[in-house]
């Protein structure tokens, strides 16, 4: 339809009309494409593909012959209990089966198993995840962050009238010394007043929730594919 189909997308494109407009000349090129042209593999040091992590992927595939890396949803800075405040462990499945339901998530790939609660680690199809105890948050948040700096904090789930504790946001950004350069940490704030680490993303495919800081997002997402899908080995040679 010739609009961005995520709001990542869509506050891109106004990003990049306010740097036009601030520059008085285009400083960045965009074609709205749901294919891999022919052309996007020819100077593919220059391009950032914005779009579903499907998309992403397929593109990476495609011009760089590489797929995404592991998610690393807790980084090891954030597994304190200080920050966690539930028990959260890596194994592999499948597994003994526990007595009590724990949240599951795939450790090894982004879209992989829908995350399902279960205490039934033994019929889990063989794959590495993620589990943890089941805890309650009564609100969550997306904090944005780039260059080590929180530049963003919107709501995203539960009562949005409860915030969490930016100190210790602030806190985790302090810690995660071996961040990338642009990433998301989701937060939630439980029953006991507590604010908690939910789960760390790339600045890639994340949703917005509001967020639309026109001067940073293009270098935002500019970083994120380099730091975490490229591990900046790929240089771009236009931005």
């Amino acid at each position: 339809r010739g609009i961005p189909a995520y709001d990542f997308g869509y506050v891109l494109m106004h990003a990049i009309d306010y740097a036009t407009w601030l520059d008085g000349s285009p400083r960045y090129e965009v074609t709205l494409t749901a294919e891999w042209p022919e052309w996007t593999l020819a100077p593919k040091d220059r391009l950032v593909p914005i779009g579903s992590l499907e998309w992403v992927e397929g593109w990476l595939q495609r011009a760089w012959g590489r797929s995404l890396p592991e998610p690393v949803y807790i980084p090891e800075a954030f597994r304190p209990p200080r920050y966690l405040h539930r028990a959260v462990q890596r194994i592999a499945g499948p597994s003994a089966p526990g007595d009590a339901p724990v949240f599951v998530k795939s450790a090894t790939r982004y879209k992989g198993m829908e995350p399902v609660i279960t205490n039934r680690l033994d019929q889990l199809p063989s794959d590495t995840y993620w589990i943890s105890d089941v805890v309650d948050f009564v609100t969550e948040w997306r904090a944005f962050v780039y260059r080590r700096r929180l530049v963003g904090l919107h709501y995203y789930s539960g009562d949005f009238t409860v915030m969490p504790d930016v100190a210790v946001v602030r806190s985790m950004i302090a810690d995660y010394t071996d961040a990338p350069d642009a990433f998301t940490l989701d937060v939630g704030v439980l029953a006991s007043g507590d604010t908690a680490l939910v789960e760390v993303h790339p600045l890639v495919s994340c949703g917005f929730y509001g967020f639309a800081d026109l001067p940073l997002v293009p270098g935002m997402l500019i970083a994120g594919w380099l730091s975490v899908l490229c591990d900046g080995s790929f240089p771009l040679t236009r931005f």
